[in-house]
């Protein structure tokens, strides 16, 4: 057997075996929420469970007949080619769903690519009351290249959404990279605070080409704790931050706490970083490997929490608290 033909041969094998493991990993998925598991029951686009990095828009008046609306990623088992930016739409912050009228509500599906190191992550949802248009940012990663880049699509009734665009780029992860940016606008700007080299950061812009130089946030978040996935929400408080965080020097970021902190500006007198929500321990709760990106809303005077939860088998889900105190979730 030449080379030419041994070539054609192995690329064939290894196209047949592609397509075998990426059926079996859609079989895989093909499954609802066992009820045991009493998380929220999302359905993703994938015909699975799994949803994770949450953010959610409160609409008081409803938005093509539903108040609330989130933007997440399908993370099933860890599984990258899965993770790519979803719209979901509730009146309850219970009972998710697509929006009837969106055909497809996957805004960026890079999971035919079938390469773990390139994935859509860290979704962020917004409402533009300038432009009355919502806005969906995610991070898009390519391990291989190094390189990182924000995405936007913005949308004025939640199903039909522009083409995205970049707003953000970093040639090199390593260097900089924009981990759960977490965005608030207001007055006019764009205000986005992210994780860069275990620490968050703060930027600024009006027109998402000229950015403010990065300002490093001061704050305690523990002895020996580095911060991970964020959010950020303007509240009665100020602007209340919510995070994960690690200790220094674990192997991976399981078993991870939310904490809080809070600032009047969003930028100084950070306050002391707390717990307000940990995994909980026993082999029957699906939460019990740690917390992961959650996403903050106030609604009135109660706090509500969406998270990022996943047990030890790394089975990923959403869970719901809630609360007049953010310290005292139930």
């Amino acid at each position: 057997m030449n080379s030419k033909v041994y070539k054609i041969i192995s690329m064939l094998i290894i196209f047949v075996v592609g397509i075998a493991l990426g059926a079996v990993g859609y079989h895989y998925y093909k499954t609802e929420v066992p009820e045991n598991r009493a998380e929220l029951n999302i359905l993703t686009p994938y015909q699975g469970y799994g949803a994770c990095h949450p953010k959610i828009v409160y609409m008081p008046n409803g938005l093509n007949g539903y108040k609330y609306w989130m933007a997440y990623t399908p993370y099933p088992k860890h599984n990258s080619r899965f993770e790519n930016p979803v719209i979901a739409v509730s009146n309850d912050l219970v009972h998710w769903q697509p929006h009837p009228e969106s055909k497809n509500t996957i805004l960026d599906d890079g999971s035919y690519e079938r390469n773990p190191k390139i994935y859509n992550s860290d979704t962020h949802l917004l409402y533009n009351p300038d432009t009355n248009k919502l806005e969906c940012w995610w991070r898009h990663v390519n391990e291989s290249t190094k390189k990182i880049i924000i995405y936007r699509r913005t949308s004025e009734d939640g199903v039909h959404w522009t083409k995205k665009e970049a707003v953000l780029e970093s040639e090199d992860l390593h260097k900089l990279d924009w981990v759960s940016p977490a965005i608030v606008y207001e007055n006019g700007i764009y205000r986005i605070w992210y994780v860069n080299n275990a620490a968050v950061w703060y930027t600024e812009s009006s027109d998402l080409k000229n950015y403010k130089a990065p300002v490093k946030m001061e704050i305690n978040y523990g002895e020996g704790i580095k911060p991970w996935h964020l959010d950020v929400e303007k509240t009665t408080n100020g602007y209340d931050m919510i995070f994960v965080g690690y200790k220094v020097g674990a192997k991976n970021h399981y078993h991870m706490p939310l904490y809080y902190t809070n600032s009047k500006d969003g930028l100084t007198n950070w306050s002391d970083a707390k717990v307000i929500l940990s995994e909980r321990k026993g082999d029957n709760y699906w939460d019990n490997a740690g917390l992961y990106r959650s996403a903050l809303l106030q609604v009135g005077d109660t706090f509500h929490i969406i998270y990022t939860g996943w047990d030890n088998k790394e089975n990923v889900g959403l869970g719901h608290v809630q609360g007049k105190d953010l310290f005292n979730l139930k």
